[in-house]
């Protein structure tokens, strides 16, 4: 199964080079919210995981909307 039309190796470069934008806090965050208990996190973190919810959304957004650019930027190129 291809992701937005890419192989395997493709899919795993655009990735990286997503990940790659987010700030080391912000990755780490991601990282650890996904992996992780919300409540053990949450308490690590001094913040609730509503609060987690909405920063987990907003940074998958931005990063959302920069795959969208640069793939876009890919396609028109073709």
């Amino acid at each position: 199964k291809s992701v937005l039309g890419l192989q395997d190796i493709e899919a795993g470069v655009l990735l990286d080079e997503c990940l790659g934008t987010l700030s080391d806090r912000d990755f780490d965050f991601v990282r650890r919210y996904l992996h992780e208990n919300k409540e053990t996190l949450a308490h690590d973190l001094k913040t609730n995981p509503a609060a987690m919810a909405i920063r987990f959304w907003k940074l998958k957004k931005r990063l959302e909307q920069w795959v969208q650019r640069k793939h876009g930027d890919k396609e028109s190129s073709k």
